[in-house]
């Protein structure tokens, strides 16, 4: 599992868990104001979890 997170255009971070396997989310989109915030709604929500965090390259519409 890997937490992928991005900044969209207009400034807010998202944040989901992804399955490196296949591609698939397997969790829902997380959204804060700062990348930090992102990871800690997904530290704190999953804390039995170790996860390896990306950021995506392409912004998003969101």
């Amino acid at each position: 599992m890997v937490a992928e997170i991005w900044e969209s255009r207009t400034g807010a971070w998202f944040g989901r868990i992804v399955d490196e396997r296949t591609g698939s989310t397997v969790s829902k989109l997380y959204e804060a104001g700062s990348r930090g915030g992102v990871i800690a709604t997904i530290v704190g929500l999953y804390q039995q979890a170790a996860f390896a965090f990306r950021d995506r390259v392409q912004p998003t519409e969101f």
